[in-house]
């Protein structure tokens, strides 16, 4: 299948699932921390959640490459190798549901990493301090899963894939605050081979 037919195959899948996500998620409570959220689902298994932009991320720091470079079809920044150079994807407060300003970065890298049978990632979730280690730790799981979910829509294979949670562990930031919490929410993609 050529990069433009399955740009237009997850396009279409991604408006489905827009269309029928849910809109009436509860945000948790202290007492609820013990559960972590659901992870989004796959077509077929109840529709996966769309996001917004992180509306606690810094202006300027919303997913931006440091140095304009070649783009890809898709309009997304990639580096000598054709791997998308936005390894960082933020999440908003208790969600594991992917924004839909990162979709096309996520599916370039899912287009290169299924394209190379040699590359294999490691989705490494975080979350910021708040709630029980146990709590950070599935909701870490989450958002590492649900970007595995778009790689993997885009041909990826499972066995070229590995997740990781953090937690609260690896924080981006030191501070105690909404600025930092939102920079420490995040799935980083990091290559392993290639």
């Amino acid at each position: 299948m050529n990069n433009t037919l399955k740009t237009l195959s997850l396009v279409s899948v991604l408006a489905l699932l827009s269309a029928c996500a849910s809109t009436d998620e509860a945000v948790l409570d202290d007492s609820q921390y013990g559960n972590a959220p659901a992870l989004p689902a796959l077509p077929g298994e109840g529709g996966a959640q769309v996001g917004t932009r992180n509306a606690g991320a810094i202006d300027g720091q919303e997913n931006m490459p440091g140095a304009e470079g070649v783009r890809n079809e898709m309009g997304v920044l990639v580096d000598e190798f054709g791997i998308p150079t936005d390894t960082v994807f933020y999440f908003d407060y208790d969600r594991a549901s992917i924004n839909a300003d990162d979709l096309n970065t996520l599916a370039s890298h899912g287009q290169y990493i299924a394209a190379s049978p040699n590359a294999r990632v490691r989705l490494e979730g975080h979350t910021d301090e708040r709630g029980t280690r146990e709590y950070n730790i599935a909701l870490g799981e989450n958002r590492a899963k649900a970007v595995a979910r778009i790689l993997m829509l885009q041909g990826v294979r499972p066995d070229q894939i590995a997740v990781v949670s953090m937690g609260e562990e690896e924080p981006a930031e030191d501070g105690h605050d909404e600025v930092s919490w939102s920079l420490n929410r995040r799935v980083q993609i990091v290559y392993e081979a290639r």
